[in-house]
């Protein structure tokens, strides 16, 4: 049976990820007005010319992601096969070609890159780097160019966040021209998600955009500047998904997951390049910190409600010894709406 995409990761993800305020009638007519001319621009020739720029030919440091993948499922994955939903795809020179007419839901699953998770697992590290090579490298070829899906900003920022934090499946390749075309879309990806991160949804989305744009900046030389607008996207997706308190907006406390795994993956490229580590960051990872060991019984466990679930424990454990969050659990969390008894 070949693995399915649903929840790679191991988070527990709402149907909607928007967790931001929600506009009036007339400014969506208006913002949708002006995507549809930016998405007009993006697809000329011209909007391919923005892109334009130094390549690095090498990353500064390598991070490992602070999720674990499966195995089990990696394994599966080398065997040539992946599933989304009930549709299974062949893992082979056409498969990019076949999900340009498959439900664009499935397309999009797949084509950002959370397996990676699970072939990083798999035993056979050789095969395992061979099929990413293999599947990134084509992916490059066949999705040079803008396309309203694939080069979607919310789209671009969770499969660069996963190409990022997965260099060495990437990268091991000595081959310097292959090497080189990978390094070269995930520039183009990232100078076009600096430009367009203002039109993913606030929320989680703004989120993954200001995280991916921080990891672009923070390992690939010559995109130091775009640090500038991934903290100032995170802070906005920050404001939008987490309370005061350190509790999600949405009560679903999966989200409060969802934003310390992004906080820590930035926090360790931030270290691999050993340099400073925001202080506004820094006091989010706090206050999500404090929030989450509220939720703890005096065993350790956490309160399987508002979306949290056993299966999660080990790893929100995990996070929060890494976190090294300031000060205890939270006993008032006044703006979420609870009080530890």
């Amino acid at each position: 049976m070949s693995p399915s995409l649903q929840h790679a990761s191991g988070l527990r993800l709402s149907k909607s990820l928007t967790r931001g305020p929600h506009p009036g009638v007339l400014a969506r007519i208006g913002a949708d007005l002006r995507l549809g001319w930016r998405h007009w621009c993006y697809s000329l020739a011209l909007g391919n010319w923005g892109l334009r720029g130094r390549m690095p030919m090498q990353v500064k440091a390598v991070f490992r992601d602070v999720r674990a993948g499966n195995g089990m499922r990696g394994e599966q994955l080398l065997t040539g096969h992946i599933t989304c939903g009930e549709t299974g795809y062949a893992l082979d020179d056409r498969l990019w070609e076949a999900l340009k007419n498959t439900p664009e839901a499935n397309r999009r699953e797949i084509e950002r890159f959370d397996w990676l998770l699970d072939l990083a697992a798999a035993a056979d590290q050789d095969a395992a780097r061979k099929t990413t090579e293999h599947l990134v490298g084509t992916w490059c070829d066949q999705r040079s160019r803008w396309d309203a899906v694939s080069w979607d900003p919310g789209e671009i920022a969770r499969r660069l966040t996963n190409w990022l934090a997965h260099i060495p499946l990437l990268l091991a390749n000595p081959d310097m021209v292959a090497r080189s075309k990978i390094l070269l879309s995930v520039t183009r990806q990232a100078r076009h998600l600096a430009r367009a991160a203002g039109d993913t949804p606030r929320g989680l989305p703004r989120l993954y955009a200001g995280a991916a744009l921080m990891l672009a900046g923070l390992v690939l030389p010559g995109l130091e500047k775009i640090r500038d607008r991934g903290l100032a996207a995170m802070q906005t997706g920050l404001a939008d998904v987490v309370l005061p308190d350190g509790g999600p907006r949405s009560r679903f406390f999966p989200d409060s997951e969802q934003a310390l795994m992004l906080l820590l993956m930035v926090k360790r490229a931030t270290l691999a390049v050993q340099e400073e580590y925001p202080t506004a960051l820094q006091s989010a990872i706090d206050r999500i910190g404090a929030f989450l060991r509220a939720l703890q019984h005096g065993d350790g466990s956490f309160a399987a409600f508002h979306g949290l679930a056993p299966d999660g424990q080990l790893r929100v454990h995990a996070w929060l010894k890494e976190a090294d969050a300031q000060g205890g659990a939270l006993e008032n969390a006044a703006h979420t709406g609870m009080q530890r008894l």
